[in-house]
């Protein structure tokens, strides 16, 4: 059956692209190839929380349809992504190896220019990223010729580039500006003085000057911009607010951060500054009212009030002594399959890692010094794996190497697994602790490092 529905699909595919251009769908299409994969999920989102995961087949082909706004959008695979424009009723393809996302990507069908060109703007992103050492270490002025060779580089590419959208050319164009202004930013505050020895480095003058020239009245960047964005909260709200709560001690750093804020003119801007803080932290907050409240009585943009809400909402449910998510039948190291429910009975206590991250492996000791503290009594360490695919051969090695104890679990889609957006995890590592009926006792447990750990077991009469 479920061949027979792709074949169909598959026609559907072949009659929409031959129709004429006039008739525009309601939704988009989405096809491609991947090569070297045992299959996975592309993941598509934007900033206003769209978010939408489309499978690889384990042969590599993808096809779906997607109910979606015209406009911009990032998809990633694993830990890297790259910008894609799409409008209703457009045909894109997608080619990738999976061996080397970045470097294969490439884009055929509608806005295919575009979309390769976002694909080589990632190329140079990513080659100042995992060569940031070479970039960093060198003296501000040559460190400046080489950003701004880069910059030069993909202002020539996007100008060849025939068709692009007029509100997309305003928005690339300033998003190449703010890009460089982020890389002076990081160089500034923390790669040059790391890696080139100076711990005393001191940014000269003409090196900050565009740096404290951020415009604070455009929006309309904030949601295109990654780099504009990052800048707006790292130059314009955390050193205010961190200057707010020093000054005050009444002031709790919520509290500072809302002052800081408002304190921006641009009240689109205020609104959008303000959701993209609260829709990160929500999840994770002791007192979840509060924040929510402060968030309802900020803002004055309804559709962001009700995304806030369906959240605050959602994560209540995440409370203490609510049931837990499960998770079913993922594959256990030591062989076969496990489920949560098999557990029941016993606290759990679970750990959701992967192998590229850095301070979950720095947990791993610390986690088996607790584990042997605690053999015998009534808790299971269970280990849940949220690597893709392609990393599964480096899950079980990881886990030989450095002598795993406790379940070791391999989720079954990663990030996108059930389990997982379920307690919504978007960083890793997290700790979760349920009760032996299945209840939450805690979304966001102490880690093994934190002696609170032991102060929560202890208080459980562990």
């Amino acid at each position: 059956m479920k061949i027979i529905k792709y074949a169909i699909f598959m026609v559907v595919l072949t009659v929409l692209s031959c129709m004429e251009k006039e008739q525009k769908f309601e939704y988009a299409i989405i096809t491609g190839k991947f090569t070297n994969t045992k299959g996975g999920e592309l993941t598509i989102q934007s900033s206003s929380g769209f978010k939408r995961a489309v499978r690889i087949r384990d042969d590599g082909s993808l096809a779906d349809t997607l109910d979606i706004a015209d406009g911009y959008y990032i998809i990633r695979y694993g830990k890297v992504g790259s910008g894609l424009y799409i409008e209703k009723g457009s045909l894109i393809n997608i080619t990738a190896d999976e061996t080397n996302f970045i470097e294969s990507l490439a884009f055929s069908g509608d806005y295919s220019e575009l979309n390769n060109y976002y694909a080589e703007r990632s190329r140079v992103d990513y080659k100042f990223r995992h060569g940031i050492k070479e970039y960093c270490e060198k003296e501000e002025n040559e460190f400046v010729n080489l950003i701004l060779s880069d910059k030069k580089l993909l202002e020539d590419k996007f100008e060849l580039v025939s068709y692009v959208p007029h509100e997309i050319k305003v928005k690339e164009k300033r998003h190449l500006v703010y890009n460089y202004l982020e890389k002076k930013y990081m160089y500034k505050t923390f790669y040059h003085s790391k890696f080139a020895g100076k711990e005393d480095y001191v940014a000269s003058e003409n090196f900050m000057k565009d740096l404290k020239e951020i415009p604070v009245d455009r929006p309309e960047d904030y949601q295109y911009s990654s780099a504009y964005s990052y800048l707006i909260n790292v130059l314009i709200i955390d050193p205010k607010a961190y200057q707010i709560y020093e000054e005050d001690s009444s002031n709790n750093f919520l509290s500072a951060y809302n002052k800081s804020v408002l304190q921006l003119e641009n009240v689109t801007l205020r609104d959008l500054v303000i959701f993209d803080y609260v829709r990160g932290t929500l999840p994770e907050v002791k007192d979840k009212k509060v924040v929510y409240d402060n968030f309802i009585k900020i803002t004055s943009n309804t559709e962001t009030k009700n995304k806030i809400t369906e959240l605050y909402n959602y994560v209540l449910r995440l409370e203490p002594g609510k049931p837990s998510p499960l998770f079913e039948n993922y594959e256990n190291y030591s062989g076969g399959t496990m489920s949560l429910e098999s557990l029941r009975g016993t606290y759990v206590y679970i750990d959701v890692w992967a192998t590229w991250c850095k301070p979950c492996i720095r947990e791993i000791p610390f986690l088996q010094e607790i584990e042997k503290k605690y053999r015998g009594k009534n808790i299971e360490f269970v280990s849940i794996s949220i690597d893709n695919k392609k990393d599964y051969n480096n899950w079980k090695k990881m886990v030989d190497e450095k002598q795993m104890s406790g379940t070791q679990l391999f989720a079954d889609r990663a990030y996108n697994s059930d389990f997982i957006k379920a307690y919504k995890i978007s960083g890793i590592p997290q700790f979760i602790l349920i009760d032996p009926q299945g209840n939450i006792v805690s979304s966001n447990a102490p880690k093994p490092s934190d002696n609170k750990l032991i102060d929560l077991f202890n208080g459980l009469n562990i």
